[in-house]
C-alpha cells in the first residue's frame, strides 16, 4: 500500500509537470474520456507500485531480515 501512496503522488506531479495542457484538457472532456483517463492512471499507478514492489521493498525486507539475524546473533 505505501508503494502506491509514493507512486500516485510521484504519477501526479510528472503528469501535471510534462503534460499540463492534457491536464486541462481532461477537465473539459466527455465523461467516457474522463473515465478511460482514470482507469490508464490507475493501471499505471498499480503497474509501477507493483514493480517497486518487487524491485526495490522485497529485496530490502529480506536484506533487514538478514542483518536483523547478523546483529542478533552477536
Amino acid at each position: 500500500c505505501y508503494s502506491i501512496h509514493l507512486v500516485h503522488q510521484l504519477l501526479l506531479f510528472v503528469s501535471r509537470r510534462l503534460i499540463p495542457e492534457k491536464m486541462n484538457q481532461l477537465r473539459n472532456a466527455s465523461i467516457p474520456v474522463v473515465i478511460l483517463g482514470y482507469l490508464v492512471f490507475f493501471l499505471l499507478v498499480l503497474l509501477l507500485s507493483h514493480g517497486g514492489y518487487r524491485l526495490v521493498e522485497k529485496p530490502m525486507i529480506k536484506l533487514g531480515k538478514k542483518i536483523s539475524i547478523l546483529v542478533k546473533g552477536n
